[in-house]
């Protein structure tokens, strides 16, 4: 019988970056995408979206009008 190769080790698969909502002072934004070190968004109700990049206990919103919030990580 021929030597199996050894079974690879069975990993979690990432964590989801899209659909995830941060919400700040005046609305929420959803995730659409992106990495562990940052996630592309939408606001509803806008025709813009803009990069989430989670820092730890804080996250910073950067719009599509170049404002920048930075506000808690939602957990």
């Amino acid at each position: 019988m021929p030597a199996q190769p050894p079974a690879l080790p069975v990993t979690p698969p990432p964590e989801r970056a899209d659909g995830r909502v941060i919400p700040y002072p005046g609305g929420n934004a959803v995730t659409t995408g992106g990495t562990d070190n940052y996630q592309t968004f939408n606001e509803p109700g806008t025709a813009g979206g803009g990069v989430a990049i989670p820092q730890g206990p804080t996250t910073t919103l950067i719009g599509p009008d170049g404002r920048i919030r930075v506000v808690p990580t939602p957990r």
